[in-house]
């Protein structure tokens, strides 16, 4: 029960950050999100 629980806190977790991604696109130029996308892998 405690996994199950805790895959349903995390689903929800990623869901609010997914609003949050699509919220910040609304105010962010495509180019500025592509810009960053090579930063972080070539950590």
């Amino acid at each position: 029960m405690r996994g199950l629980l805790a895959a349903q806190g995390r689903q929800r977790q990623v869901v609010a950050l997914n609003i949050r991604f699509k919220q910040a696109d609304e105010h962010v130029h495509p180019g500025d999100a592509v810009v960053e996308l090579p930063d972080l892998s070539e950590k």
